[in-house]
């Protein structure tokens, strides 16, 4: 009996690890289940935020690019502005019958409630404090009026003198009446021909900045509007952005990727098919048409005809002299003063000047670009965006297939920032332009490129109240206003002088505008003196960003820093034109401030001016604080998605809040500050659904459809 217990014991020996190393297989297989589901969710996971990353900062350099692009266009803005300023308020200053400034002492103008002018003016030039007038003379009186006639002394009836003593006096007084007629004749030749060659001067200033300024935004528009856009520093966004997508991957996703990536240093080919980015800009005729001074489909240009008038004469009658109105570019050939009127000192001038008067300008890039303009409008429906999408397939341990492969795909956008107002209010999809109420209702008529077939009788031109711009959304007055008009024409007459040579530098051959090496300043500048007059002044207090600029433009305050160094470094070499600051910035001037000037100086210019335009009264509408324009959407915090009012449209005042103009550039940022508002565009991811999607409202109230530009089906 003990021999069988024995055997029984020794027998049930090892069970228990026999078990063990049964189960154990089981075991290691279900940790090795957890280990490959595990590191399979993390590699997914790495992927998704990779490519996450990668959109939005491809999204990030879109956004730098139109932020450039914003302000480019604010600067055709203020060409415009500018040009406005000069024809109503330079041009109007030496009426006196009813220019709400008057001209008896003490110089003030009338305090009234804001309201239109009620005349017309018509451009003249001849009036104190001009230089060129002679200080008994004033043609400029009675611009209200159509036609102004000057009856002149006929010669006296010689037959009627009986008597001989009489003859010799009345001999005299034919001699002294021809003599007045001469000289009436000459005097009315002359300041015809100069008040044609004033307007022209500033017509073509406008024409040529405008150009400038159209090439500038034209160039950058198009960088960023190709399938291997380029950022504000002329590098691949594409490249960037696959260098960020790669960065951030787990080691096996990266060395997956590796195998497949072959880096050219271009990025055209960085990843093959493994790595895949699309720049929406690019999409469905929304991108470059090829052509660096093409508009892009997703910018359309706001052609307009201006009507500009000045007080033109016929000269040659015997018994009157008479002045009259006549627009300089509706019928260019049309003025009397070129109809045997142009004398030799002149002649040179009007024969140079007549080239860009007018408002044909044809088809060529050249004269494209030099048509009136009030900017671009972005297309609604042609969206920005970028799109990456990746494949890796990492090794993951004890997976029974090896390699398991694993896809990812993100979109992220630019949003929040303004190119400029479109035109009209509303964009149908499928419209090549805006339609609808103007949105400006005092800015002059849109056309169509080519269009010279003006129809003087149209009610809207026919209104010239819109020959303007207004200072703020829903401005029923603007630059013709009773308080602007009397603000600028008491500053203009506290002037001891306004020297015409003032705008002659743009035309000189070391200074022309437009070209590269030279000061490319379209602003009054006395170059007898080296230095800026008092008119400089009233000229940027003009032009200063006001309430209807904040609400449809991204302006930034530091645009020198900000973005003008990038652009110049990255695009400047390889074009024929310059890239140029705000205007007031004086290129290759001693003084450092001309050479950075920027919206902030504007305004500061603007608020300090010494002409007496008082910028803070009400009515004005100017802004009194440069980091007013901070008015871009901001959140209160990444978990909190909603508008931080606080920070809206202000800068803290707290130390290193406000960024120096005079900081190094790595400390430079969009905006200019660094606790407070934004200008410009953020970023978000979004979902291809939204860019697919058939039913957006993005053509105004009510205005649905589905973007011309949604990504591939493939991708």
């Amino acid at each position: 009996m003990k021999i069988l217990s024995s055997t029984v014991g020794r027998n049930q020996r090892g069970q228990v690890a026999l078990f063990v190393a049964l189960i154990f297989q089981v075991l290691f297989v279900f940790f090795a289940m957890v280990i490959n589901i595990g590191l399979l969710v993390h590699h997914k996971i790495n992927l998704q935020n990779s490519t996450d990353l990668a959109a939005y900062y491809g999204a990030m350099k879109q956004a730098e690019m139109m932020n450039a692009v914003g302000h480019i266009n604010y600067q055709i803005r203020q060409a415009y502005k500018l040009m406005m300023f000069r024809y109503h308020q330079i041009g109007a200053a030496g009426e006196e019958n009813k220019h709400p400034f008057k001209f008896v002492e003490p110089k003030s103008f009338r305090k009234t409630d804001d309201a239109i002018i009620d005349f017309e003016p018509s451009f003249c030039i001849a009036y104190q404090p001009v230089n060129m007038v002679n200080k008994n003379e004033s043609y400029c009186r009675n611009l209200a009026s159509k036609e102004v006639v000057i009856n002149l002394p006929g010669d006296p009836n010689l037959k009627v003198v009986g008597a001989f003593f009489f003859l010799n006096l009345a001999y005299a007084m034919s001699s002294l009446s021809k003599t007045i007629i001469s000289q009436a004749q000459s005097g009315c030749k002359r300041i015809a021909q100069l008040n044609w060659v004033q307007l022209a001067r500033f017509i073509n200033i406008y024409k040529m900045d405008l150009r400038n300024r159209k090439q500038t935004l034209l160039r950058v528009a198009n960088a960023v509007s190709t399938e291997q856009p380029l950022d504000l520093d002329g590098k691949s966004i594409h490249l960037g952005t696959f260098k960020t997508f790669i960065k951030n991957l787990t080691y096996q996703n990266k060395e997956s990727l590796r195998k497949s990536y072959k880096d050219d240093g271009t990025g055209t080919n960085t990843a093959q098919t493994s790595f895949n980015f699309i720049n929406g800009l690019s999409q469905n005729g929304c991108g470059s048409k090829g052509d660096s001074l093409e508009t892009p489909g997703w910018l359309s240009d706001v052609n307009i005809f201006p009507l500009f008038r000045f007080l033109d004469a016929q000269c040659g009658g015997d018994s009157a002299v008479k002045f009259m109105s006549h627009y300089i570019n509706l019928d260019p050939d049309d003025p009397e003063v070129l109809k045997g009127n142009i004398t030799p000192e002149y002649a040179q001038e009007i024969k140079t000047l007549k080239e860009l008067v007018g408002e044909d300008p044809g088809y060529g890039v050249q004269e494209r670009l030099s048509k009136s303009s009030l900017g671009y409008e972005k297309n609604p429906w042609c969206m920005a965006y970028v799109g990456v999408s990746a494949t890796t397939t990492p090794m993951i341990p004890f997976s029974p297939f090896g390699s398991v492969k694993i896809e990812a795909k993100s979109f992220a956008k630019p949003f929040g920032g303004r190119i400029g107002p479109w035109y009209a209010s509303s964009w149908p999809a499928g419209a090549a332009k805006s339609q609808g109420e103007p949105t400006d209702s005092l800015a002059a008529m849109r056309v169509d490129l080519g269009n010279v077939s003006i129809n003087r009788n149209d009610p809207y031109m026919k209104e010239w109240v819109h020959n303007s711009h207004s200072r703020y959304a829903g401005d029923q007055f603007g630059a013709r206003s009773a308080l602007t008009m009397g603000q600028y024409g008491r500053a203009l007459h506290t002037l001891t002088s306004i020297d015409l040579s003032w705008w002659a530098h743009p035309f000189d051959a070391k200074d022309k505008l437009g070209f590269k090496g030279t000061s490319n300043d379209p602003l009054a500048w006395d170059t007898k003196l080296d230095k800026a007059p008092e008119m400089r002044e009233i000229e940027i207090a003009a032009i200063a960003p006001d309430q209807f600029d904040n609400t449809y433009y991204s302006i930034d305050p530091d645009f020198h820093n900000n973005y003008l160094q990038r652009l110049k470094a990255g695009y400047e070499s390889g074009v024929d034109f310059p890239f140029r600051g705000d205007l007031g910035a004086r290129e290759g001037a001693p003084e450092v401030k001309y050479q950075k000037y920027s919206i902030r100086d504007q305004v500061a210019t603007a608020i300090n001016n010494k002409a007496g335009i008082e910028i803070r009264e009400k009515l004005t509408y100017t802004l009194a604080d440069p980091f007013a324009v901070l008015s871009a959407w901001q959140s209160k915090s990444p978990d909190e998605h909603v508008m931080d009012s606080s920070r809206f449209a202000k800068c803290e005042s707290t130390s290193g809040s406000i960024v120096s103009a005079d900081a190094p550039p790595e400390k430079m940022t969009s905006g200019s500050c660094v606790v407070g508002g934004r200008t410009g565009y953020s970023v978000k991811l979004v979902d291809s659904g939204f860019l697919r999607s058939g039913d957006l409202e993005l053509g105004g109230e009510g205005v649905r459809g589905g973007l011309r530009n949604p990504p591939p089906d493939d991708f």
